[in-house]
């Protein structure tokens, strides 16, 4: 078992607990949608996982590659295209983007479409439920 998480929600309402490693983050759904209001639903916890990943990924990559990049900052959304496909948009910036050439700066975006998490959301997954 590679990585494990667990998720307590309690027996009323939407806010709950993800559980990994002694840490501990909520996720809840706005007030709108009946939520307390107190932390990211599932979808936004998604994207902040694509988003650090794939600023962790470049930081480990400039760091090895010993360029100087400044701040990272990856903005991540979705949308839904006009064939109705749900599509999702990144935009990444470097606080020393001006210090980068080109090449560093395409390779960098080229290194961005290969964290884990975006490998993951890519390709087929396989999701089993074991108590079944």
């Amino acid at each position: 078992m590679k990585n494990k998480v667990e998720f307590y929600l309690p027996e009323e309402g939407y806010k709950g607990e993800i559980r990994v490693r002694g840490f501990v983050s909520v996720l809840d759904e706005p007030q709108d949608a009946g939520g307390t209001n107190a932390g990211p639903n599932p979808v936004e916890n998604l994207l902040g996982s694509l988003a650090g990943c794939i600023a962790l990924t470049l930081r480990m990559y400039a760091n090895k590659k010993e360029w100087d990049t400044g701040e990272i900052k990856v903005e991540v959304f979705q949308e839904e295209s006009e064939h109705h496909q749900m599509e999702i948009h990144k935009r990444i910036s470097f606080g020393k983007e001006d210090t980068l050439s080109q090449e560093q700066l395409k390779k960098l975006y080229e290194i961005s479409k290969k964290c884990p998490v975006s490998k993951i959301i890519q390709s087929p997954v396989a999701v089993i439920i074991d108590n079944e």
